[in-house]
């Protein structure tokens, strides 16, 4: 994610988009991670989509997997809807910050900092788990 796409070519050869969109899938779906860290990358270097749309199309993938998890949760727990109220608030606000920044910013520089939080996120899991 931080070199970007080496040669601006589409699929990368070494795996089809569809192979590893299934192990994704199934990944996310048994363990619940995957998320934006291996979606985005795996959409932009296996398949040939661009920065952006990965990321909506991840942020989608990730929508939909939510809330299947909470439609088989339903029946098990009991849900506080007001906390998940007030995240839904906060995370409209985050989106529409995010959809402002987004129309300002290239793909080549959310890419980047992509990348960044990627490392910054693993290095703080790691120290966390040591």
């Amino acid at each position: 994610m931080l070199a970007g796409r080496r040669d601006g070519r589409g699929p990368c050869e070494c795996l089809t988009w569809r192979c590893l969109t299934a192990f994704l899938g199934a990944l996310t779906g048994v363990l619940g991670v995957g998320g934006g860290f291996l979606i985005v990358p795996a959409l932009i270097f296996t398949a040939g989509v661009g920065t952006k749309q990965a990321i909506g199309s991840s942020l989608a993938i990730i929508s939909l997997n939510s809330a299947a998890g909470l439609l088989s949760q339903l029946r098990y727990t009991n849900i506080d809807w007001r906390l998940t109220a007030l995240f839904l608030v906060a995370s409209l606000i985050g989106m529409g910050f995010g959809l402002a920044i987004v129309r300002r910013v290239s793909a080549q520089r959310i890419q980047l900092t992509f990348g960044c939080a990627l490392l910054v996120i693993g290095g703080f899991i790691a120290y966390r788990n040591l």
